[in-house]
């Protein structure tokens, strides 16, 4: 019997051979994707039993020096925030590892690229490890919109997204379907 990951409540899901289940909350879990942890959280919430949050895990990828993180948090607060705005790290073999560590942890990766971005170089090496793992990809893309050439290049970032915005506005409106009250 081994640890295979672990459960929004802090459960653990342990394999004994094919079959995965949380040991305290005594839920069998037959798969792990984002649908699934949905799914799970709402039939728990029909029944009246709460055993344990399944709030979905949204990953921030985009620029860190503005302040379009907290907007995003303070409009949608019922999700739980992976910011890599908060690790204060400097070195890149250091944010590299809490990044691609937190990326793996997430339900959904929110990527802004906003129309001043000089490069978004890092937003589309997330996007596309987000990708790799199967992560449902919500990005918000102003700059395709005013410069002809980054969009030419862009093209391959916005086709590898699940859902594609042209304002910081509609892309928060639709994270806003993925938050229960």
């Amino acid at each position: 019997m081994s640890v295979v990951s672990y459960l929004d409540c802090g459960c653990a899901i342990l394999s004994d051979g094919g079959r995965e289940y949380c040991p305290t909350c005594a839920a069998k879990i037959t798969a792990r994707s984002f649908e699934d942890k949905l799914e799970l959280f709402h039939s728990r919430m029909k029944g009246g039993k709460k055993l344990g949050s399944l709030k979905v895990k949204v990953y921030l990828s985009g620029r860190l020096n503005s302040n379009w993180q907290e907007m995003v948090i303070s409009q949608v607060p019922n999700l739980e925030y992976l910011n890599p705005k908060k690790h204060q790290l400097e070195a890149p073999n250091q944010y590299a590892v809490w990044d691609f560590f937190h990326i793996e942890r997430a339900d959904i990766l929110f990527g802004y690229m906003e129309k001043d971005n000089p490069s978004g170089y890092g937003l589309a090496g997330e996007v596309g490890y987000a990708k790799g793992l199967g992560k449902k990809i919500i990005l918000v893309d102003e700059k395709s919109k005013i410069d002809t050439q980054f969009k030419e290049y862009f093209a391959i970032i916005r086709e590898m997204s699940d859902s594609t915005f042209e304002s910081l506005k509609d892309g928060i409106a639709f994270l806003k379907k993925f938050a229960l009250d």
